[in-house]
């Protein structure tokens, strides 16, 4: 049985529907808006939605020059998906392998493992790949499904634009404005896997010009089922709470403000050395935990003559304990500029910084140089759309970065595109993108494994980070 209740303001309706499955849901609709039917669509539609991660402005994803799909809020709603994950299998390319019930494994282009770099990730323009290993804790990304607008998946270089790390590729998650979230929303639901998973949202009215919404979150997440039939030891739970406003504070000028709170405990299966007792070696049961969160301001501003600027600043903090107690907290500042110059150009340029502090200390058998360490990246782009013809245009740019590893870098890159017709495109690219050198990669010291030596005692393997690390 599935129980609906939905709640606007100044209505209540409750209506009760079979449901099968194994599963029991609370869902509220209130938020929903008529989803299109994508069934329904023509090519000519499919190929006319737009996409903002290819040169960070609106562009048509039939003329963006790049390998793109875009997950649509529809997708999401007919996956049936509980995930980011698992949403990312829908996505030619992307390699999405989940290792226990909370650990996945997830690249582009191959090479898949659970530290998988050059994959570089967003939500909202936040990115969210951790400096310590130049790669994403999946566990750790956690947006409520119901308000994720679209998911922009670029299977390529995009370091022009979105600089280090987007080296096989970009994942840009992007969450609906408040203005599309209003009334009440409750969702519930149980199942063998997921045993307990709610959401609790209310979306209103700031004001003549604004609108926000609010929403706390729970989960849990059962153990798995061990080669022998035996519950493993990586079951989980966690709680997210958050908000969104957005604000039209003139005819030219838009604000939003967002942030996160989020903290899980979960069990993991690991088979360590312990550096502090040399030779011990164990396969034992551990805890990891989490808290985490995030504030985000965006200013947006459109001129008289249809150029746009914009101003980005978040903060982002996460303490976790896995194996060591591993703290990094990041602070980030993006401007950006867009405009046309004459009929032809329509040129994209920014610049940004980033600077983030980052403890690990304590680790079973990895260490990090000191155990602190704090880096500056610098960076401005530019990047032109030229239109050759009417139906050919060319697109060049390049960033230039400075990092604390590698010093001054630049990534360059050239499109074609041809669109004969409105259902055909043709075009070809060349990029140069690099990975930013990871702390792992330039200062660490990981024991391997110990071995017996002449006249007793023991060796141990160790495998280092390099200083000279090069991107």
């Amino acid at each position: 049985m599935t129980l609906d209740i939905e709640r606007t303001p100044g209505t209540r309706r409750i209506r009760a529907v079979l449901a099968l499955g194994l599963s029991a849901s609370l869902i509220g609709m209130s938020q929903e808006s008529a989803p299109a039917d994508l069934t329904q669509a023509t090519l000519e539609d499919l190929m006319n939605i737009q996409v903002t991660s290819v040169s960070k402005k609106e562009q048509k994803l039939s003329t963006s020059g790049a390998a793109a799909y875009v997950i649509t809020r529809e997708d999401i709603r007919r996956s049936g998906m509980m995930n980011i994950p698992d949403l990312l299998r829908m996505v030619p390319g992307v390699d999405v392998a989940r290792i226990d019930a909370n650990v996945w494994a997830i690249s582009i282009r191959g090479f898949n493992y659970r530290y998988s770099t050059k994959v570089l990730v967003l939500i909202d323009g936040r990115a969210v790949y951790t400096p310590g290993f130049s790669g994403v804790y999946w566990d750790q990304q956690d947006v409520p499904l119901e308000d994720i607008e679209r998911i922009e998946v670029i299977r390529g270089p995009g370091g022009t634009v979105w600089g280090a790390n987007a080296v096989n590729g970009v994942i840009n998650i992007i969450t609906r404005s408040s203005k599309d979230t209003q009334g009440g929303l409750i969702t519930a639901g149980t199942g063998s896997e997921e045993s307990a998973e709610g959401l609790v949202q209310y979306g209103g009215k700031a004001g003549k010009k604004g609108h926000y919404r609010v929403f706390g979150r729970y989960f849990k997440i059962e153990s798995s089922v061990a080669a022998d039939g035996s519950p493993a030891a990586d079951g989980w739970h966690g709680s997210h709470g958050g908000f969104r406003s957005d604000w039209d504070l003139s005819r030219h000028d838009t604000l939003t403000v967002q942030g996160d709170l989020y903290g899980t405990s979960e069990g993991q299966t690991i088979t360590t050395l312990f550096s502090n007792q040399l030779p011990d070696f164990r396969t034992f049961n551990d805890k990891v935990t989490l808290g985490s969160g995030n504030v985000l301001g965006r200013w947006g501003h459109t001129f008289s003559n249809g150029s746009e600027t914009s101003l980005q600043v978040y903060y982002d903090r996460f303490r976790r304990i896995d194996q060591a107690t591993d703290i990094l907290n990041t602070g980030d500042a993006d401007f950006q500029y867009h405009f046309q110059v004459g009929a032809r150009h329509d040129i994209v340029a920014g610049a940004g910084y980033r600077m983030t502090d980052h403890d690990y200390r304590g680790g079973y058998e990895l260490s990090f140089g000191t155990g602190h360490r704090r880096d500056s990246l610098y960076n401005t782009f530019i990047q032109d759309e030229v239109k050759l013809t009417n139906t050919v245009t060319l697109t060049i740019g390049s960033k230039f970065e400075h990092n604390a590893y590698t010093g001054f870098e630049f990534e360059p890159s050239g499109q074609l595109v041809w669109t004969p017709t409105k259902r055909q495109t043709v075009w070809a690219s060349a990029a140069r993108a690099i990975r930013q050198p990871s702390w792992f990669d330039a200062s660490s010291r990981l024991d391997l494994a110990t071995f017996p030596v002449d006249g007793g005692g023991f060796g141990v393997l160790q495998g280092l980070g390099r200083g000279n690390t090069q991107a």
